[in-house]
Protein backbone atom coordinates (compact mmCIF):
# COMPACT_ATOMS: atom_id res chain seq x y z
CA UNK A 1 0.00 0.00 0.00
CA UNK A 2 1.13 3.59 -0.53
CA UNK A 3 2.40 6.13 1.88
CA UNK A 4 -0.70 7.93 3.17
CA UNK A 5 -0.88 11.59 4.07
CA UNK A 6 -0.12 12.85 7.56
CA UNK A 7 -3.72 14.04 7.76
CA UNK A 8 -4.94 10.50 7.01
CA UNK A 9 -2.64 9.14 9.73
CA UNK A 10 -4.22 11.64 12.12
CA UNK A 11 -7.69 10.50 11.06
CA UNK A 12 -6.82 6.85 11.57
CA UNK A 13 -5.38 7.56 15.02
CA UNK A 14 -8.57 9.38 16.03
CA UNK A 15 -11.11 6.91 14.67
CA UNK A 16 -9.06 3.90 15.75
CA UNK A 17 -9.15 5.10 19.35
CA UNK A 18 -5.41 5.66 19.55
CA UNK A 19 -5.39 9.45 19.88
CA UNK A 20 -7.56 11.73 22.00
CA UNK A 21 -9.71 13.55 19.43
CA UNK A 22 -9.98 16.58 21.73
CA UNK A 23 -6.23 16.93 22.20
CA UNK A 24 -4.30 18.19 19.18
CA UNK A 25 -0.94 17.56 20.84
CA UNK A 26 -1.88 13.91 21.40
CA UNK A 27 -2.95 13.58 17.76
CA UNK A 28 0.30 15.25 16.69
CA UNK A 29 2.29 12.82 18.82
CA UNK A 30 0.76 9.74 17.18
CA UNK A 31 1.29 11.16 13.70
CA UNK A 32 4.93 11.91 14.57
CA UNK A 33 5.39 8.43 16.02
CA UNK A 34 4.00 6.83 12.84
CA UNK A 35 6.35 8.89 10.70
CA UNK A 36 9.32 7.86 12.83
CA UNK A 37 8.30 4.20 12.92
CA UNK A 38 7.18 3.62 9.32
CA UNK A 39 7.54 6.87 7.33
CA UNK A 40 3.75 6.77 7.00
CA UNK A 41 3.82 3.60 4.84
CA UNK A 42 0.87 1.44 5.77
CA UNK A 43 2.46 -1.94 5.02
CA UNK A 44 6.00 -1.11 6.16
CA UNK A 45 7.82 -4.12 7.61
CA UNK A 46 10.61 -3.59 10.12
CA UNK A 47 14.16 -4.54 9.11
CA UNK A 48 13.93 -7.55 11.46
CA UNK A 49 10.66 -8.64 9.82
CA UNK A 50 8.81 -8.84 13.13
CA UNK A 51 6.74 -5.65 12.98
CA UNK A 52 4.32 -4.20 10.48
CA UNK A 53 2.04 -1.21 9.75
CA UNK A 54 2.09 2.50 10.50
CA UNK A 55 2.89 2.06 14.19
CA UNK A 56 4.99 -1.10 13.74
CA UNK A 57 3.00 -3.71 15.66
CA UNK A 58 4.95 -6.84 16.56
CA UNK A 59 3.04 -9.62 14.80
CA UNK A 60 4.53 -12.51 16.75
CA UNK A 61 3.77 -10.87 20.10
CA UNK A 62 0.29 -9.51 19.45
CA UNK A 63 -1.37 -11.94 17.02
CA UNK A 64 -4.27 -13.50 18.90
CA UNK A 65 -4.25 -10.83 21.61
CA UNK A 66 -6.01 -7.95 19.82
CA UNK A 67 -9.83 -8.03 20.22
CA UNK A 68 -11.74 -8.70 16.98
CA UNK A 69 -8.51 -9.22 15.03
CA UNK A 70 -7.36 -12.43 13.30
CA UNK A 71 -5.36 -14.72 15.56
CA UNK A 72 -3.48 -16.36 12.69
CA UNK A 73 -0.17 -14.47 12.30
CA UNK A 74 -0.33 -14.38 8.49
CA UNK A 75 -3.89 -13.04 8.51
CA UNK A 76 -3.07 -10.64 11.33
CA UNK A 77 -0.14 -9.30 9.32
CA UNK A 78 -2.44 -8.52 6.38
CA UNK A 79 -5.11 -7.11 8.72
CA UNK A 80 -2.60 -4.61 10.10
CA UNK A 81 -2.09 -3.06 6.65
CA UNK A 82 -5.36 -1.17 7.11
CA UNK A 83 -4.52 2.08 8.96
CA UNK A 84 -7.58 1.81 11.20
CA UNK A 85 -6.71 -1.73 12.19
CA UNK A 86 -3.16 -0.69 12.95
CA UNK A 87 -4.52 2.15 15.09
CA UNK A 88 -6.87 -0.20 16.95
CA UNK A 89 -4.06 -2.67 17.63
CA UNK A 90 -1.78 0.16 18.75
CA UNK A 91 -4.45 1.48 21.10
CA UNK A 92 -4.59 -1.97 22.72
CA UNK A 93 -0.78 -2.06 23.01
CA UNK A 94 -0.72 1.44 24.51
CA UNK A 95 -3.20 0.36 27.17
CA UNK A 96 -1.21 -2.80 27.92
CA UNK A 97 2.39 -1.54 27.80
CA UNK A 98 2.38 2.24 27.57
CA UNK A 99 4.44 4.36 25.19
CA UNK A 100 7.67 2.49 25.86
CA UNK A 101 6.40 -0.24 23.57
CA UNK A 102 7.60 1.95 20.66
CA UNK A 103 11.28 2.34 19.91
CA UNK A 104 10.74 5.72 18.26
CA UNK A 105 9.40 6.95 21.60
CA UNK A 106 12.21 5.53 23.74
CA UNK A 107 14.95 6.86 21.47
CA UNK A 108 13.18 10.19 20.92
CA UNK A 109 13.29 10.03 17.11
CA UNK A 110 9.59 10.96 16.91
CA UNK A 111 10.39 14.51 18.05
CA UNK A 112 11.75 15.55 14.65
CA UNK A 113 8.27 14.96 13.16
CA UNK A 114 6.19 16.81 15.75
CA UNK A 115 5.80 19.94 13.62
CA UNK A 116 4.41 17.82 10.79
CA UNK A 117 2.15 16.09 13.29
CA UNK A 118 0.81 19.40 14.59
CA UNK A 119 -0.06 20.57 11.09
CA UNK A 120 -1.88 17.30 10.38
CA UNK A 121 -3.71 17.43 13.71
CA UNK A 122 -5.36 20.69 12.72
CA UNK A 123 -7.07 19.09 9.73
CA UNK A 124 -7.28 15.29 10.07
CA UNK A 125 -8.56 13.24 7.12
CA UNK A 126 -11.02 10.58 8.31
CA UNK A 127 -12.27 9.75 4.80
CA UNK A 128 -9.14 8.08 3.44
CA UNK A 129 -8.75 5.59 6.32
CA UNK A 130 -12.45 4.78 5.98
CA UNK A 131 -12.09 4.03 2.29
CA UNK A 132 -9.13 1.77 3.00
CA UNK A 133 -10.91 -0.15 5.76
CA UNK A 134 -11.94 -3.11 3.64
CA UNK A 135 -15.00 -5.13 4.65
CA UNK A 136 -15.37 -3.88 8.22
CA UNK A 137 -18.92 -2.48 8.15
CA UNK A 138 -18.35 -0.34 11.22
CA UNK A 139 -15.69 1.55 9.29
CA UNK A 140 -17.31 1.67 5.84
CA UNK A 141 -20.85 2.84 6.59
CA UNK A 142 -21.01 6.25 4.81
CA UNK A 143 -23.59 7.62 7.23
CA UNK A 144 -21.51 6.64 10.26
CA UNK A 145 -18.46 8.22 8.70
CA UNK A 146 -20.26 11.42 7.79
CA UNK A 147 -21.23 11.79 11.44
CA UNK A 148 -17.72 10.93 12.57
CA UNK A 149 -16.18 13.46 10.22
CA UNK A 150 -18.36 16.18 11.65
CA UNK A 151 -17.74 15.36 15.29
CA UNK A 152 -14.15 14.20 15.38
CA UNK A 153 -12.23 16.91 13.57
CA UNK A 154 -10.71 19.13 16.26
CA UNK A 155 -11.45 22.83 16.36
CA UNK A 156 -8.87 24.94 14.57
CA UNK A 157 -7.22 27.48 16.80
CA UNK A 158 -6.28 30.66 14.85
CA UNK A 159 -3.29 31.12 17.17
CA UNK A 160 -1.74 27.79 16.19
CA UNK A 161 0.36 29.35 13.43
CA UNK A 162 1.77 31.90 15.86
CA UNK A 163 2.45 29.17 18.40
CA UNK A 164 4.26 27.07 15.77
CA UNK A 165 6.45 30.03 14.78
CA UNK A 166 7.21 30.82 18.41
CA UNK A 167 8.03 27.17 19.08
CA UNK A 168 10.40 27.13 16.10
CA UNK A 169 12.22 30.19 17.48
CA UNK A 170 12.48 28.59 20.92
CA UNK A 171 13.86 25.38 19.43
CA UNK A 172 16.41 27.37 17.38
CA UNK A 173 17.52 29.28 20.49
CA UNK A 174 17.81 26.01 22.41
CA UNK A 175 20.04 24.58 19.69
CA UNK A 176 22.20 27.70 19.74
CA UNK A 177 22.42 27.56 23.53
CA UNK A 178 23.38 23.88 23.42
CA UNK A 179 26.10 24.65 20.89
CA UNK A 180 27.47 27.49 23.02
CA UNK A 181 27.43 25.33 26.15
CA UNK A 182 29.37 22.52 24.46
CA UNK A 183 33.06 22.96 25.38
CA UNK A 184 34.15 20.82 22.44
CA UNK A 185 32.68 23.33 20.01
CA UNK A 186 34.83 26.11 21.45
CA UNK A 187 37.90 23.87 21.29
CA UNK A 188 37.20 23.32 17.60
CA UNK A 189 36.76 27.08 17.08
CA UNK A 190 40.08 27.72 18.85
CA UNK A 191 41.79 25.12 16.70
CA UNK A 192 40.43 26.69 13.52
CA UNK A 193 41.33 30.25 14.60
CA UNK A 194 44.75 29.17 15.84
CA UNK A 195 45.45 27.22 12.69
CA UNK A 196 44.42 30.18 10.54
CA UNK A 197 46.63 32.53 12.55
CA UNK A 198 49.61 30.18 12.19
CA UNK A 199 49.03 29.86 8.47
CA UNK A 200 48.87 33.64 8.04
CA UNK A 201 51.98 34.11 10.19
CA UNK A 202 53.91 31.53 8.23
CA UNK A 203 52.83 33.15 4.99
CA UNK A 204 54.07 36.55 6.15
CA UNK A 205 57.42 35.08 7.15
CA UNK A 206 57.80 33.49 3.74
CA UNK A 207 56.93 36.61 1.75
CA UNK A 208 58.77 39.08 4.00
CA UNK A 209 62.12 38.82 2.09
CA UNK A 210 60.34 39.46 -1.19
CA UNK A 211 58.54 42.45 0.27
CA UNK A 212 61.84 43.90 1.48
CA UNK A 213 63.44 43.40 -1.94
CA UNK A 214 60.45 45.03 -3.59
CA UNK A 215 60.69 47.96 -1.17
CA UNK A 216 64.41 48.45 -2.00
CA UNK A 217 63.67 48.33 -5.67
CA UNK A 218 61.17 51.16 -5.51
CA UNK A 219 63.15 53.28 -3.01
CA UNK A 220 65.19 56.05 -4.81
Amino acid sequence: MPRISNEAIAGAAIIGGLADRNNQEDIAFWVALALAESSGITDRVSWTGCCKCLWQVNVGVWAGDIPNAPSDPAQFRRWLEQPLNCARASAHIKAAQGLRAWEAYTNGSYRQYLDEGRRAARNPDVTTPAQMAGNDASFTDPNAWAAAAGSLIPDIDPLDGIRDAFQAVIEALNRIGSWIADRDNWIRVAEVVGGTALAVGAGLILVKPYLLEAKKAVTP
